[in-house]
Order: structure tokens, then C-alpha cells, then sequence
């Protein structure tokens, strides 16, 4: 996945995250870095990958390296109250329905914010340069 998907910002304590989810979580974060990129530069980030299958299920480094990239679009882009991060551990709790809200009403947050930046930067209505005959 590559492109912006609704995120899910209703977790209950009955939800269990999904495949489908991390991919969404992923492939949302990786176009936050790509439009963020275009208005800010490089933003310094942690490669997250889709997953196929449960057995491939992300582990608590890849967990925190969705966190860690939070943080930086909050250092590198602009500063937005996302709340209290959770470092995850291994053989230690697991994200968690409060975290998935965390997580994606960020991510929500940003591609809002984002979105109406990139409307609101100025376009020449000519090209300068050298001129085509």
C-alpha cells in the first residue's frame, strides 16, 4: 500500500488490530513522510514495511519505530499535541486500543494539517527561466 487510508480512531477495548491495520497505519505514515517531505525536506525516518501475514506481525521495535516517526514530524514539520508515547518492549505489553487511538488520530491530525499547507503555498501562474521558442 502506498496511498492515504481513512485511519480507524474509534479503538475499543474489544478491537484487536489486524493485518490490514498495520498496513494502514504504514501506508498512511509513508505518505505523511512523503507530503512532509515535499513542504519540510527530509525528515529524518525509521522504514516501516506492509506485512502479508500474522506470522509476520510487527514486534516492539517496529512499534516503536511508528512512534519514533511521529516524533519526528513533530520535531521536523511542525508541533502538534499528540499526546504521551509508549515504549514497547519485547515479552512486554503490546500496543494496545489506546495507543491505536493515539496513533491514528495523529496520523489523522497531520495529513488535515498537511493537506491544507500544501493548498496554501504560493504558485507562480509563469515558469521563469529561459525562454522556449
Amino acid at each position: 500500500m502506498s496511498g492515504w487510508i481513512t485511519p480507524k480512531t474509534d479503538w475499543t477495548p474489544e478491537d484487536y488490530i489486524n493485518v490490514e491495520d498495520w498496513n494502514r497505519i504504514v501506508s498512511n505514515l509513508n505518505y505523511l513522510k512523503r507530503s512532509a517531505n515535499e513542504l519540510y525536506g527530509n525528515i529524518p525516518w525509521k522504514t516501516l514495511t506492509d506485512i502479508k501475514a500474522y506470522d509476520d506481525f510487527p514486534n516492539a521495535e517496529e512499534w516503536n519505530n511508528v512512534a519514533e516517526n511521529l516524533e519526528s514530524l513533530n520535531q521536523n514539520a511542525f508541533a502538534l499535541e499528540i499526546g504521551q508515547r509508549t515504549l514497547f518492549y519485547e515479552n512486554g505489553p503490546m500496543v494496545d486500543y489506546v495507543e491505536l487511538n493515539r496513533i491514528e488520530s495523529a496520523i489523522l491530525q497531520y495529513e488535515l494539517i498537511l493537506k491544507a499547507q500544501k493548498n496554501c503555498v504560493p504558485v507562480l501562474p509563469f515558469v521563469l527561466g529561459a525562454k522556449q521558442l
